[in-house]
């Protein structure tokens, strides 16, 4: 489907015109794309396939593509997609081409706050409660966050373990311990474990289950979030994954996520 849109206000001086191509999306999917130019010219189009905007000032416009998300069918929560945004340079009495290309940039998972469990004695602050994971790849690294709720600043005893299943495939690698530490099994086939201590100790990435170390990978805390940019190169793959988690303090687990089941307890510990 070809659209043709003219500005809502005739251009005073020469003109040109915008082809704007969306490719990425399944069939029947509109992109939301924000189009700004010369003179304040800002302008959102629904576009299922292509669109000719006509009768442009001269000059150098910015197409951006929203960024959408959907159910994951792997994931409990979303996979988003988007597109980088595109500089095209309008001339008169031509049409300039803008390719809005959209790809997978992660998942975002939410789990239930305030399902935090303990056995140990600890002050409130140390009874980690996870709220959300998303990952983002950007560039050649897969950012893995997870996010503690949001009173939750302090973060000297957050510790715990991340399991990677690198090619989103149940049959290949191992279904992860986290049973080890939460009351309902593993769904993933992980490859990889990312160990991690508290902010200023490098988080260790490790072949699941074997433990051979691939490398150290900094934790960065900000707020109740804590990031780890983990090299693609050294997973494989475009950077879709499923993830198991669990995080504690230095006692215990006190929360857990995982594909599929994101609001199961911890299991105490046995002393």
């Amino acid at each position: 489907m070809v659209a043709v849109l003219a500005a809502c206000t005739q251009q005073v001086g020469p003109t040109g015109s915008l082809t704007i191509t969306i490719t990425g999306l399944e069939a029947g999917i509109d992109a939301l794309v924000n189009v700004s130019g010369p003179n304040g010219y800002s302008r959102q189009l629904d576009v299922t396939n292509s669109v000719v905007v006509e009768n442009l000032a001269i000059g150098e416009y910015v197409v951006d593509g929203a960024a959408m998300s959907f159910l994951s069918t792997t994931n409990v929560g979303f996979e988003v997609i988007d597109a980088p945004p595109v500089d095209v340079t309008v001339t008169s009495n031509a049409s300039a081409d803008a390719a809005v290309v959209y790809a997978y940039r992660g998942i975002d998972i939410i789990d239930p706050p305030n399902d935090e469990s303990n056995t140990v004695p600890a002050e409130a602050k140390f009874v980690y409660d996870l709220v959300r994971l998303w990952t983002v790849v950007e560039g050649d690294d897969l950012l893995i966050t997870f996010e503690h709720r949001a009173d939750q600043t302090d973060l000297s005893q957050s510790v715990g373990e991340l399991f990677i299943d690198a090619d989103q495939d149940d049959a290949t690698g191992e279904a992860s311990m986290v049973d080890l530490y939460c009351t309902q099994p593993s769904l993933i086939g992980a490859e990889y474990t990312l160990y991690f201590d508290v902010a200023g100790i490098d988080a260790e990435l490790v072949t699941y289950p074997t433990g051979d170390s691939v490398a150290a990978i900094e934790r960065v805390d900000t707020g109740s979030t804590s990031t780890f940019a983990v090299p693609l190169p050294h997973i494989g793959g475009s950077g879709r994954v499923d993830i198991d988690l669990v995080v504690g303090n230095f006692d215990e687990p006190t929360d857990c996520l995982a594909r599929g089941l994101v609001d199961f307890a911890p299991l105490p510990v046995v002393r």
